[in-house]
């Protein structure tokens, strides 16, 4: 099965049945998605999706693994479970990532909030990343998360760069501020102003960040701030529109 969101809406594709299944939203029915604009979009191994669209988490429950008709809506019908806070401050509205951990928490990033929702209780932490920031900063837009298995997620942000979230201390940590000898100068290693298109962590705890744009970076966590960045391994800028992504291949 694979899921795939739009601007219209959810799309199921089946390849044993070589079709595509359609889930809008409508007005008039509280039980289907909460918006046709959907972003986020994970599944857990109770047979449940979890979808962003707007700013709402939408709950659609499938069925189990080994069932005759496989993974699939048991009945179409969604539970939403709104994220509108008065924290976030945010340009554009939209659940834009959807992450459930190890832990069974579905963390979701809207706006400048990163927010943990406890599917069990349905209540949602809400941790703003604009408190990382000056007052008259620009609203930041989490559009990745990554979890390095450690207890840390490794947040992509625009208008923000890359931000260490620690989940056990429930703190923030910017990761893209040059060291003191660096700032007020052009430096390529960092970021701060692109967007993200990727991020992923390597055996070696490297944190590897590609952007829309058609750089990757290399991050170490373990080395110190003036050493942390490597320059652009990677730099294309004669192709309008390219995006680096990365996936690992064992």
């Amino acid at each position: 099965m694979l899921w795939i969101g739009t601007d219209e809406g959810l799309n199921l594709y089946d390849p044993r049945q070589t079709q595509f299944a359609h889930y809008r939203h409508d007005p008039g029915n509280p039980n289907t998605l909460s918006d046709n604009t959907v972003w986020g979009i994970d599944g857990d191994d109770t047979g449940i999706l979890w979808i962003g669209a707007g700013l709402t988490l939408n709950r659609l429950v499938l069925r189990p693994p080994g069932s005759a008709e496989g993974f699939e809506p048991a009945n179409g019908q969604v539970t939403r479970y709104s994220l509108e806070s008065s924290l976030a401050q945010m340009i554009d509205p939209q659940t834009k990532v959807v992450y459930r951990d190890p832990d069974g928490f579905v963390w979701v990033g809207f706006g400048s909030i990163l927010g943990r929702f406890d599917k069990e209780s349905a209540d949602l932490t809400a941790y703003d990343l604009q408190s990382t920031q000056p007052p008259n900063a620009l609203p930041m837009d989490i559009a990745l998360i990554y979890d390095d298995g450690e207890g840390i997620l490794w947040i992509g942000a625009t208008r923000g760069g890359l931000v260490r979230f620690d989940k056990q201390s429930e703190t923030f940590q910017v990761q893209s501020e040059p060291p003191e000898e660096l700032r007020g100068t052009p430096d390529p290693r960092f970021f701060i102003d692109r967007d993200f298109s990727t991020i992923y962590g390597d055996r070696a705890g490297n944190i590897w960040i590609g952007y829309t744009g058609g750089e990757l970076s290399r991050f170490d966590p373990s080395a110190s701030s003036g050493q942390a960045w490597e320059p652009p391994l990677l730099e294309i800028l004669d192709l309008p529109g390219l995006e680096v992504y990365l996936q690992p291949m064992f």
